[in-house]
This record gives structure tokens, sequence and C-alpha cells, in this order.
């Protein structure tokens, strides 16, 4: 890290391609509906990698919001970087679905689309409030009626950044000692109430909201031991092979998180290649968050006969780039612009700035 000024030569093409993983389990779900997308994903391999996801994508938000925080040591900053970050894009969506993709495809009549509670409840996901339905939206659809189901993780996205304002405003982040006490004593009671809770697995569909808010955590602590962490091709397999096994046997939910953190960590250490148009650009959030409305509307434009994954992934794909491309260009980098009018506090001495030693 201290070769990148800080930050893991791979982290931006790890973040990429999870979110093009996301799209792709995404396009089999939108192709033939939740029946199947269930029995798909419940099967060896398939399984893991839909439980492994979305946990490396926390992990790693925790280790960079954390390499944030501890840069800034500014609460009210802080929070301003994430509100830059987050809601443009955000509002961006939300703003584009109901005004222009619900007219164009909504089975209903204009006026009574507008005046729907459900078009008021959709704007609301904005302040975080989740709503995944406009009216007359993708009714015949196999996945019938939801124009957005990833913002289902607003909601571990928000406690998260509750949990990381609490740490900073008590001083705790940037304690290698006292962030740590916290994360064991936090496991500890973490498991007790995983116990009580199927061990955060749901029946069908992703991992339970709390278990990213926890990968989060992981991802957090293992910043203070940036300059401990031994990177090797040979562990980062072991952990895959613990990964795989502890997703199998519900109780080992922890140990499967620690060791995808651990491959998330080699990852985001590695020299990942990435397509030279893309290099500069922060899409990954862009993917996630236009993919699925995109696909969605894909499905129901293609004739019944064209809903089959490898037509839909590969039309989702170019459009949700270009759609995120416009989008970092056009709305997220000049707001992030306004970053360099906000204070952040000065860096601490370098004996203590090296990320295991702060404190």
């Amino acid at each position: 890290m201290a070769e990148h000024r800080g930050m893991g030569p791979g982290f931006d093409a790890l973040r990429l391609g999870l979110a093009f993983l996301v799209l792709a389990m995404h396009s089999i779900s939108v192709s033939y509906g939740p029946a199947f997308d269930t029995e798909l994903w419940g099967l060896p391999v398939f399984k893991q990698v839909h439980s492994a996801v979305l946990p490396m994508f926390f992990a790693l938000s925790g280790f960079l919001v954390t390499i944030s925080a501890v840069r800034t040591r500014r609460l009210g900053t802080f929070l301003a970087h994430r509100g830059l970050r987050i809601v443009p894009a955000l509002l961006t969506e939300v703003m584009l679905t109901v005004l222009i993709l619900g007219p164009l495809l909504t089975t209903w009549a204009l006026s009574d689309y507008f005046s729907s509670p459900l078009v008021t409840k959709y704007l609301l996901n904005v302040v975080g409030s989740v709503q995944y339905y406009l009216p007359g939206m993708f009714e015949t659809n196999p996945v019938p009626g939801v124009v957005n189901v990833n913002l289902w993780t607003l909601k571990p996205e928000f406690y998260c950044y509750i949990c990381m304002a609490l740490v900073m405003a008590s001083g705790i982040v940037y304690s290698v000692r006292q962030h740590t006490a916290l994360a064991v004593a936090g496991t500890l009671a973490y498991v007790f109430y995983l116990a009580q809770h199927q061990w955060g697995f749901k029946s069908s569909g992703p991992l339970a909201w709390h278990v990213l808010v926890y990968a989060f955590l992981i991802g957090s602590v293992a910043y203070h031991y940036t300059d401990r962490i031994v990177i090797d091709a040979r562990l980062a397999l072991l952990a895959a092979f613990v990964a795989y096994g502890a997703f199998h046997y519900p109780p080992a939910i922890i140990v499967a998180l620690v060791a995808v953190t651990y491959c998330m960590l080699y990852l985001g250490m590695s020299a990942l290649p990435v397509m030279g148009w893309l290099k500069g650009r922060d899409i990954s959030y862009g993917i996630y968050l236009y993919g699925f409305p995109i696909q969605q509307a894909t499905v129901y434009l293609l004739p019944k006969e064209a809903h089959v994954w490898w037509v839909v992934l590969p039309i989702a794909v170019v459009a949700a780039t270009g759609f995120s491309i416009a989008s970092w260009h056009l709305i997220e980098k000049p707001m992030l612009g306004f970053k360099r009018y906000l204070k952040a506090k000065p860096q601490p001495a370098r004996s203590e700035a090296s990320a295991g030693s702060i404190g």
C-alpha cells in the first residue's frame, strides 16, 4: 500500500469485477425467475459464489472507508465525503427511473402512474427508505414488478456508516487496540445473535443484511493490520478453500467471512488488469446501481424466446457500462470535486500514521 500511495493496486479492478459479477448473477434471475434462481444458487459452488460476492463488496468497503476515516479525522468531513459519493448517483437513478423509465414502460395511464403512492415511496429510496416497485412496471417479467432489487443493500450500508460515525466520534477507530477489542467483543455478541437467527442465512435469496454489516467491520479492522498481514497466493488459495467449506456449514459463517476478507485483500493487492478506457473511471457503483433496472427493461422489451441469460447479459453489460460512464463524468465526478472545499485534520506524525500503529 505504501508503494501505491496508501491504496492497493487492484482495488479498482476488484470493485469493477464484483459489480459485473452481480450483473451476471442477476441476468440469470431476471431471465428465468426466482424459482430457477433459488434452485441454481442452492447448488454447490454456485451457492458459495452467491454467498461470497456481497460480503466481499462490504469487506472491501469497510477497508477503504476506514482509510478515508483515518485520513480525514473529522466526522463532518467524513460524512460529507460519503454523501458526495453515494447520494448523487442514487438520486440520478431514482429520478431517471421514476421520470423516464416508468412513464415509458408502465402499463398504467400516466395520470394514474404519477398519482400512485408507489411513486412517492420510490422517491424515498434517496433517503434510505427502500421501495422496489412502481405502478404498472414489469408485471409480466419472470421477476414481476421489481424495479431495482439492488436497493436492498441501502439498509446495511446505512448502518455501516452509522457504526463508522460512532467509532470516529469516540476515537476508537484511530486506536488499533480499542478497535480490535471492540471487534472481538462485537463478534462474541454477534455469534450469540446468529445462533438465534439461522446463522445469517435465508431460506432463499442473499444473506441477511446484518451479515454484510459484519463483513464491513472485518474489513475495517483489517485496515489496522496492513503492515502485518502477509499477502501470499498460497494463503489466498487456502482462504478460498476455507470459505468454500465454511459456507457449507452455517455455524462457520464468521470463519467464511474472515476467509473471504483475506481473498479480497489478496486480490486488492494484486495488479489486476483494467481495460485502458475504464482506468480513472470509478464506475463500479453505477454498474451496481443502474444494472438491475436495465436488465428488467431488457427482458420486458425482448421477445419471450430471448429470455436467456446469454442474451440479456451482454446487452446489460453494454448498457449499464454506458450509463455508468455517463453518470461518472456528468454527475459523480463533478460532485466529488466539492471535496476540495472540505477540511481534514492534519495527519499524525509519521510514526503514528502507519496503518498498524495509529492510536
